[in-house]
């Protein structure tokens, strides 16, 4: 009987306080796509980092081809046939693409960079691929899909046998996803083993053969794809029904908390935009990628200027010209792009919590920690923050943990107006359930919540009422009562 490609037996990891992984036993076969799904802190990361070579397991075996292997270190997993693409994309933005392919492993002819070979192995990679992107343009202009292509470009060069793809649609439109699965079903007919990381469950069941589910570093359940429903492997990951993800409820809606009068700015590409949030309203704005939502939220925000047009506040003018302004009038941003804008990677949890607010805590000139510390603590218990203690770095927790803390800094004061940019993107379903309580919370304390988000059924789920964007205009408003998706679709792809 022929092995399998690879094999994960019981495997173990251990930090200083927490255990990680608990037994975790994995098979991949020749030309499958095993998808593997569970809750930020679930393990997944910290399994595919022991396969990598860059964690040593506590205890556990991995075997490739039947033949146990004692991977070192990255390198030697490359050397071993197994290459990741990770999450967070490691590119050097002002290097072309040739150049970030080939980048550590450049052709030199003596002692010179052989230009031309380089070019030609770019090329062969994406060839064996099947796709074709700039080749001589700066990555830090390409579009997402075609930057996710490039990283792909940099493993295939080494024809790896195993390959890892961790969250790989996050920041994609709907045809480089699409891009995206043709080329993994590509690389399954040629033989290669491919393990497949997504919180996007309905990605799961269109592309991948086999499914595991972590929970608490351990295995939940594990079998082919077409032996589960959405709602069973939901309840593997988190133990609860798939009837408790949305927590929408009824709030008695007050006065109007916030109005846009024509908001316009041409060179973001918004125009004309006049919307209005009440108390206790969760309003929707919804759009296609590039309708101008988020560009809106930045108006509404003070990062970017206004050429024409008003922000209201509770009926007072307070079109705000800078962040701080914004933050003063009781607007606050809860961004998509988390980890560029949202947090301090540097930083404590406990800094980053107060930063928007860090004057509260000066005592006679100097920024008082244990006056930061009271009120910190208390929040992350609240948010239920998975964290050992305060001071411990923030790039240190899980993505869904990241998003809290991000919501958390702005809970140290009552706002007026909280906007939650794409808030569930790249987070498992139990942060996601959580993220909406908090959202619920907040409308119940009689602020008003505008919700962006890219996922339809959320949309619709949480929003009380949707405004949706079209080329950087208001194409439409789904009225309260009226909510769904057909409406918000139709609005956004220009239907009547």
């Amino acid at each position: 009987m022929t092995p399998p490609l690879l094999e994960m037996q019981g495997i173990c990891m251990e930090f200083p306080g927490v255990k990680a992984l608990d037994n975790v036993d994995l098979v991949l076969k020749q030309g499958e796509i095993h998808a593997i799904v569970g809750e930020n802190g679930a393990g997944k990361s910290t399994l595919i980092k022991v396969l990598a070579g860059a964690y040593r397991p506590t205890a556990g075996r991995v075997f490739i081809d039947g033949a146990e292997v004692h991977i070192a270190d990255p390198r030697h997993g490359l050397a071993c046939g197994i290459g990741v693409v990770y999450q967070d994309r490691a590119l050097v933005p002002s290097l072309t693409a040739v150049q970030n392919i080939l980048l550590g492993r450049e052709p030199a002819r003596l002692g010179v960079l052989d230009g031309a070979a380089m070019r030609a192995q770019a090329e062969e990679a994406l060839n064996m691929m099947g796709v074709s992107v700039p080749l001589d343009v700066p990555v830090g202009e390409l579009s997402a899909g075609d930057q996710q292509l490039v990283e792909i470009a940099k493993i295939a060069l080494l024809k790896p046998r195993i390959m890892v793809l961790d969250e790989p649609t996050a920041a994609l439109s709907d045809r480089e996803i699409e891009c995206l699965f043709g080329l993994l079903r590509r690389f399954r007919e040629q033989g290669i083993g491919i393990i497949y990381i997504s919180h996007h469950l309905n990605e799961v069941f269109e592309l991948a053969d086999t499914v595991t589910v972590l929970r608490n570093g351990g295995v939940a359940g594990t079998g082919p794809v077409s032996g589960f429903t959405t709602g069973d492997v939901i309840r593997l990951m988190i133990d609860r029904d798939l009837s408790s993800q949305y927590v929408k409820e009824p709030v008695d809606i007050g006065n109007e908390v916030l109005r846009t009068e024509a908001l316009t700015c041409r060179r973001i590409g918004v125009h004309d935009v006049s919307i209005s949030v009440r108390a206790g309203e969760i309003v929707g704005l919804g759009g296609l990628m590039g309708a101008g939502r988020s560009e809106l939220a930045s108006l509404i925000f003070g990062a970017v200027r206004p050429d024409s047009g008003r922000v209201l506040v509770d009926g007072r003018d307070v079109t705000p010209k800078s962040v701080r302004q914004a933050i003063k009038a009781g607007i606050y941003l809860v961004p998509e792009k988390r980890r560029e804008f949202g947090l301090v990677a540097v930083e404590s949890i406990m800094s980053n919590m107060t930063l928007p607010f860090l004057r509260d805590f000066v005592r006679m000139g100097v920024v008082g920690t244990a006056a930061e510390r009271g009120p910190v603590e208390k929040l992350m218990g609240e948010l239920r923050v998975k964290a050992r203690k305060a001071t411990d770095p923030v790039a240190t927790l899980s993505g869904g943990n990241q998003q809290k803390v991000v919501i958390a800094k702005w809970l140290a004061k009552a706002g007026r107006v909280f906007i939650f940019d794409e808030p569930t993107q790249g987070i498992d379903v139990g942060a996601k359930t959580e993220v909406y309580q908090m959202m619920l919370n907040l409308a119940r304390a009689g602020a008003g919540v505008i919700l962006i988000s890219s996922d339809l059924r959320e949309l619709v789920a949480m929003s009380d009422r949707v405004y949706v964007m079209r080329a950087g205009r208001l194409a439409g408003e789904v009225k309260q009562g009226e909510v769904d998706g057909e409406a918000v679709l139709r609005y956004a792809l220009g239907g009547v």
